[in-house]
């Protein structure tokens, strides 16, 4: 095969691959028979073969990971106690004998999320807490950790400090009080009333003779019954929300973790290098794709030139 042959197959196929990429557009990939998403088919990253640690002994278990949306950047808010709760309460109370419904959630970088959840959970085991959710993943080379904690409330002010003692950097923090006072007086109240009734009625029940009137009063009795029942129940769950605080902590060991699309998050030297390189990478994958596809179609056009060639010398040979 001459020089000028090689150059317009080569010519050929590089026309051919241009050709084919313009024509399909982005739904082409450089590699033979492979076809990318379109970007309006684009999803969030997500690993398959994300490690799960349950933080109560569970064992490591294989999970499906995506990019959280529970954890937002957002300035530090310290809301101020909102009053009455569902049933008001007034102002009759000074702060020392009101109650409070109080939550706090954090957003932390920390230089080892597994050291840094160890020690959470031996301090909220050392004060009673009681650790409803805890879990810590991988997501691409970070680490992170999720925890949502009940803490006695007496704990609650000490426990927030503890969550952030130690932590390279605190990008959000919401730390909330509500005034459950009106809420705890009226279920209490409510519960009182019912049992005075109760009591009256079985007072009157030994006073009356007819079996009629028996049946009418032991009938209400156990209507108050029931009644003072349920009315125990929304104590107990006011009881719960009052005494028992809600911390929530997500940690991470990188910022970017928690920012991934903003450039502005700050990253260390090697995960710079770490993304430099991975772009040349991605880079000479595609130019090699761009090659091995040209040299596709220039062994394709190759038969076709040798058989013009060889017709148009039959044509002009003498």
């Amino acid at each position: 095969m001459n020089k000028k042959l090689l150059v317009v197959v080569l010519g050929l196929g590089l026309i051919t691959t241009v050709f084919v990429i313009w024509k399909l557009g982005s739904g082409y990939s450089l590699f033979v028979g492979s076809r990318v998403p379109a970007s309006n088919e684009l999803s969030l990253p997500s690993s398959s073969g994300t490690t799960s640690y349950g933080m109560m002994g569970t064992a490591p278990q294989k999970m499906m990971q995506t990019q959280p949306d529970t954890v937002n950047r957002m300035p530090v808010s310290i809301s101020p106690p909102m009053g009455g709760g569902y049933g008001g309460g007034g102002n009759a109370l000074d702060v020392n004998n009101r109650v409070y419904m109080k939550t706090s959630s954090f957003g932390v970088v920390v230089p080892d999320v597994t050291r840094y959840v160890t020690d959470m959970t031996a301090y909220f085991t050392s004060i009673q807490g009681r650790i409803l959710s805890s879990q810590m993943n991988t997501y691409g080379k970070y680490m992170y950790a999720y925890m949502t904690v009940k803490v006695p409330v007496d704990k609650y002010d000490e426990a927030n400090m503890k969550v952030r003692n130690g932590v390279k950097k605190i990008l959000n923090q919401s730390v909330n009080s509500t005034d459950e006072t009106g809420t705890y007086t009226n279920v209490t109240t409510n519960l009182a009333d019912l049992e005075q009734k109760k009591l009256d009625k079985e007072k009157e029940l030994l006073t009356v003779y007819t079996d009629a009137e028996k049946k009418r009063i032991q009938l209400e009795i156990d209507q108050l019954s029931y009644q003072i029942k349920y009315s125990q129940d929304q104590v107990k769950q006011v009881d719960e929300t009052v005494n028992w605080a809600t911390v929530t902590i997500t940690a991470s060991d990188s910022e970017s973790y928690f920012k991934p699309y903003d450039p502005s998050a700050s990253t260390d030297l090697k995960d710079v290098l770490d993304q430099s390189l991975s772009q040349l990478g991605r880079l000479f994958i595609m130019i090699a794709a761009l090659l091995i596809q040209v040299l596709v179609f220039s062994v394709l056009w190759l038969p076709v030139l040798l058989v013009i060639k060889l017709v148009v010398s039959k044509i002009h040979r003498p």
